[in-house]
């Protein structure tokens, strides 16, 4: 069975990238596009398809929306979420952060958040 991973962001150009290498590393992929409006639909999105891990940038582009509020909503621990934001802001909801700025750049880049990603569904 393959592990489950969503990918919540507000940046459209982000979400399918980061889709593609996840799936082709042999992840089921969920891609959430949050826009205003959106929030509550998504979360439930993301509830019902019970991912073994989110990833989720801290700035989410709604007025006072960031990956705090998402983590509350999902009632997860902090072991399933993962930062993805480049921000130097303290992201205390999740147990890692990745920036992924630049991860497609080379294969050396997706091979090591390919390992960061294993690293934290284990």
């Amino acid at each position: 069975m393959k592990q489950k991973i969503a990918v919540i962001d507000y940046q459209l150009g982000r979400l399918e990238p980061l889709r593609q290498l996840l799936a082709g590393a042999g992840y089921e992929v969920l891609p959430i596009l949050i826009e205003e409006g959106t929030y509550y639909e998504s979360i439930n999105k993301v509830k019902v398809f019970g991912p073994d891990l989110i990833l989720t940038v801290h700035v989410l582009g709604i007025d006072g929306v960031n990956g705090s509020h998402v983590s509350r909503a999902l009632d997860l621990p902090k072991t399933r979420l993962v930062g993805t934001d480049e921000s130097k802001v303290a992201q205390p909801y999740c147990a890692a952060r990745f920036d992924i700025k630049g991860v497609h750049a080379s294969d050396s880049s997706k091979r090591k958040f390919i390992a960061f990603i294993k690293a934290a569904l284990s």
